[in-house]
């Protein structure tokens, strides 16, 4: 696992105006500068991930990054299988681990 080094993590925000008068500030919205190998990066991990959808390499719990799932989905599918269960009388149970905590320890 690789970490995103945090100097390309800066973004330059700038105001476009979108349409009509120079002075009215809700006529611009903001327009996002990366640098230019935060581009790179991001491309590369795009494909990555397309290849893996395609190929049916991703399990269907992982929501992040990809079309039509949303964090709304990561909640809402353990919630149903708990109410299913639930209601068919059955016993559920679940193992949270908080990975980032864990990354923390780690670093030297």
């Amino acid at each position: 696992m690789g970490i995103f080094p945090e100097r390309f993590n800066y973004v330059i925000v700038k105001p476009l105006n979108k349409k009509g008068d120079n002075s009215n500030m809700a006529n611009y919205g903001p327009i996002s500068l990366l640098k230019i190998l935060s581009k790179v990066v991001e491309a590369t991990m795009y494909h990555r991930l397309h290849h893996l959808q395609v190929n049916n390499k991703l399990v269907a719990e992982k929501y992040g990054f990809r079309r039509g799932l949303s964090t709304e989905n990561a909640v809402y599918t353990p919630i149903d299988n708990i109410l299913k269960a639930w209601n068919s009388k059955f016993h559920k149970g679940g193992i949270f681990y908080d990975l980032a905590k864990t990354v923390k320890i780690m670093r030297f």
